[in-house]
């Protein structure tokens, strides 16, 4: 896994802004920031998909906006429709860690094209991993060797096993 550092100021209130407040424009320097911890990129990145009815809801996938500009940045590719969300989940944050991977279970789909050896997931903020492990498990099935992840921000675990952020 590859990102940034914590979820904690200033990275959190950079990340509320662009998925909240619709601050698009910091893609590309939140890229910027991500792609100097990069030193050996994927040759395609793969950004997490939303349900369509959360994406048209929100009017945009922030994941799709940070890998093309992260793409840009390292020479890579940015695929932003080779996954799909096939089923309208619980949003993961109002979840407690042990419901999370039970609420992605069948909820990630590869469409029907050839994916390389060698990939990155791309997300803003990574909590308990579950969503990137559910992702990186229907890749393996789909032939994917290596599946690197890139996010912005990760919230630590503290000693009782919670998220904390």
């Amino acid at each position: 896994m590859v990102r940034v550092g914590e979820f904690r100021f200033p990275l959190r209130q950079w990340v509320h802004q662009f998925k909240f407040q619709r601050h698009f424009w910091l893609a590309d320097p939140l890229a910027a920031l991500l792609a100097l911890h990069i030193p050996h990129p994927a040759p395609v990145l793969l950004p997490v998909p939303l349900h369509p009815l959360r994406r048209l809801t929100r009017g945009f996938n922030q994941s799709t906006l940070l890998a093309d500009a992260l793409a840009r940045r390292l020479g890579s590719q940015c695929w932003p429709h080779a996954l799909r969300r096939t089923q309208h989940t619980v949003r993961q944050h109002t979840l407690p860690r042990a419901a999370r991977q039970r609420n992605l279970q069948q909820a990630f789909a590869v469409r029907d094209i050839a994916l390389p050896d060698h990939v990155a997931l791309v997300d803003d903020v990574l909590t308990t991993g579950s969503t990137v492990t559910a992702l990186t498990h229907v890749l393996h099935q789909h032939g994917v060797k290596t599946v690197d992840v890139y996010c912005l921000g990760f919230t630590p675990i503290d000693k009782n096993h919670k998220n904390v952020g």
